[in-house]
C-alpha cells in the first residue's frame, strides 16, 4: 500500500491496519522459526509497510501535514548548468583559476 493511499484512510481503518500488520509479522516470524516461510523479504516488507502506518497515524494525532514531493529535478539540472558552462569557460564551477584572481586584482 502506497503512502498516498494510507493517508486517506480514516484512523480507524489505520489501527486496524496496523493490527493486522503486526499479526502477519507474528506470524511470518513463527513460519520462519518452523523453517516454512518461503520468502523472508516478506518480513522486511511487512515491517516497513508497518513503519508507514505508524508514522502516518502519529502525525493524524498530531495534525502534522506529510511531506510533500519536491521539485529535486529542477535543482539538478540548475546545478548541472553551472557545471557545464563553467567547462564552458574552462574554470570549475564556482572557483576563479589564478590567472582570473590576477588580472581581477589589477
Amino acid at each position: 500500500m502506497k503512502v498516498a493511499d494510507i493517508r486517506e484512510l480514516t484512523a480507524e481503518e489505520i489501527k486496524t491496519q496496523i493490527s493486522e500488520a503486526r499479526k502477519e509479522l507474528v506470524s511470518f516470524r513463527f513460519q520462519q522459526s518452523m523453517r516454512k516461510l518461503e520468502s523472508t523479504a516478506r518480513i522486511k516488507a511487512t515491517r516497513q509497510k508497518l513503519a508507514r502506518l505508524l508514522t502516518i497515524e502519529t502525525e493524524k494525532e498530531k495534525g502534522i501535514e506529510g511531506r510533500k514531493p519536491q521539485a529535486k529535478k529542477a535543482a539538478k539540472v540548475a546545478s548541472v548548468g553551472k557545471t557545464a558552462k563553467a567547462k564552458a569557460e574552462g574554470t570549475k564551477a564556482g572557483k576563479t583559476t589564478k590567472a582570473e584572481e590576477k588580472a581581477a586584482s589589477e
